[in-house]
């Protein structure tokens, strides 16, 4: 299944007009970590997320993917790898995966 991605970090340097580099020397962080934020493979802790947001001067909301963003990106994957019908909410448990 296709990883679901958490946060907007990419999207939002874009709408910033700021780079990976910028942020990593603000946040005196290795290229690396910022890299596998973007990527969101792994994810930044919730000062560093505050201090992202303070940094591009938004709301750290801004940065978030909201729960239900979560669960309807799930079901496309599911509708999408399987040719299933969308499941309902009351269908997938609190992670956004299918009741067994």
């Amino acid at each position: 299944m296709e990883d679901v991605k958490y946060n907007r970090l990419k999207a939002v340097l874009a709408e910033k007009g700021r780079t990976s580099k910028w942020l990593y020397e603000k946040l005196n962080v290795s290229k690396i970590t910022v890299s596998r934020w973007v990527r969101n493979d792994r994810q930044p802790n919730i000062e560093t997320l505050y201090d992202i947001a303070e940094l591009l001067e938004i709301e750290v909301e801004s940065l978030l993917i909201s729960t239900q963003e979560v669960l309807d990106k799930r079901k496309e994957v599911v509708r999408q790898k399987d040719n299933l019908s969308v499941p309902t909410r009351e269908a997938l448990d609190t992670k956004g995966r299918l009741k067994k």
